[in-house]
């Protein structure tokens, strides 16, 4: 009898293993009404899933934890399935990844082949946009960079809010404790976008365009344009110190005039020149008060679009001191 009461707390859990299996500590709301996994399992299920929040049984509540902390490890080059040319220790990388449904801590095992990609290539290649070049810890999913365009191109919302919302999709209770890649959402946002753009032109696959420069990003003409012409005087660039590397992506390639063009014609002056003005609505700048333009680099600009609202290629320029 002795004998069996040793073995009692073994024999209790095999008891109550019949009624709820006890190795199922693990839980995806994120999948639907899935029944509870072992570890082992839910982290083989989500093989194809790396960015679903895991409810995990800590001995007193279910805990949400990323599969990383599960021991789930995302495989690039061939498929999510470990590379076979992986060396005897294989050391993953960690990385921190910003998803729709929030921030996650992920770890990244890279293609060993000898014919693989760069690691910036084959993250790409999975669909996860590196914040640098060189030795990256942190990027974006394709999704959380499509939403986010939506995003700020429907509502407005400004990247800052953007990102606090994905801080606290990942802990409401303490989402400062969440790492900032706010600055790296802005520039990967902006990358992401010009090389969208440039994908979708077709230039790539050198497709020629009626109307249109081969080197240009934007839609074409095909047949007649009907063209317009106005501009908005309330789009301000104060004057202040220029970062040296933020140049532009897609220079004589989008709707803006090239700026050293733009700054070669501006050198002439024309304030000497007698102004033609056969109407009263086209002398803006005489009514506008003095110093409205000081301090200011970019006092508008002037658009050029078709009768459908469609801008024109090279037809947008900066305005430069007024009307200038």
């Amino acid at each position: 009898m002795k004998q069996w009461l040793s073995r009692q707390d073994a024999i209790i859990s095999r008891l109550l293993s019949r009624e709820c299996d006890m190795r199922a500590v693990a839980r995806c709301h994120e999948c639907g009404q899935k029944a509870p996994q072992c570890v082992d399992c839910i982290v083989k299920d989500h093989q194809h899933l790396p960015f679903h929040w895991i409810d995990h049984w800590n001995g007193t509540f279910f805990e949400r934890v990323g599969l990383a902390e599960l021991g789930h490890i995302i495989h690039l080059g061939h498929g999510n399935a470990p590379c076979p040319n992986l060396p005897t220790n294989p050391s993953p990388a960690y990385f921190v990844i910003a998803h729709t449904n929030g921030v996650h801590r992920c770890r990244i095992q890279y293609c060993h082949c000898a014919n693989r990609d760069e690691q910036v290539y084959q993250l790409i290649t999975a669909a996860l946009w590196p914040a640098t070049l060189d030795r990256p810890e942190s990027g974006f999913t394709f999704d959380v960079l499509k939403l986010w365009h939506l995003e700020w191109d429907i509502s407005h919302m400004s990247a800052q809010d953007f990102y606090r919302i994905l801080q606290h999709l990942t802990d409401n209770g303490s989402p400062l404790n969440i790492e900032n890649r706010y600055r790296d959402l802005l520039s990967t946002s902006r990358m992401w976008r010009h090389f969208t753009m440039v994908k979708r032109s077709g230039r790539h696959h050198g497709i020629v365009l009626p109307h249109r420069d081969p080197q240009a990003i934007t839609v074409p003409y095909i047949h007649r344009m009907i063209l317009g012409c106005d501009g908005n005087h309330s789009l301000h660039k104060k004057t202040k110190k220029e970062d040296p590397n933020d140049v532009s992506l897609a220079v004589n390639q989008g709707y803006f005039v090239n700026h050293e063009h733009m700054s070669e014609y501006l050198k002439e002056s024309y304030e000497d020149e007698e102004t033609l003005e056969t109407c009263s609505g086209f002398r803006v700048l005489r009514s506008l008060r003095p110093g409205k333009f000081r301090f200011l680099s970019l006092s508008g600009l002037i658009g050029t679009w078709c009768r459908h609202v469609l801008f024109r290629h090279g037809g947008t320029v900066d305005i430069q001191t007024g009307e200038r």
